[in-house]
């Protein structure tokens, strides 16, 4: 969508930089960038509401060295 958008820009309004959409290895970089961000963002989010409603891990019985540091993680 955000090829077609950006084509348009270029197309129709002149706005500089909107030909980068064009190649793909633009685009591929772009997109992994935009999904690292929202996975980040959202991500915490999640885990921050999943910690409120006490969705977490139990602990296991077994001692395991460092599994203390991820005990109440969400998963």
């Amino acid at each position: 969508m955000l090829y077609h958008l950006f084509h348009y820009l270029e197309q129709y309004h002149h706005v500089s930089g909107a030909r980068l959409f064009e190649y793909i290895t633009f685009r591929s970089g772009f997109a992994f960038i935009l999904s690292l961000f929202i996975g980040i963002v959202i991500g915490r989010r999640i885990i921050f509401k999943l910690k409120i409603k006490h969705m977490s891990d139990k602990e296991l019985e077994e001692n395991l060295g460092g599994y203390s540091a991820k005990q109440g993680t969400p998963t």
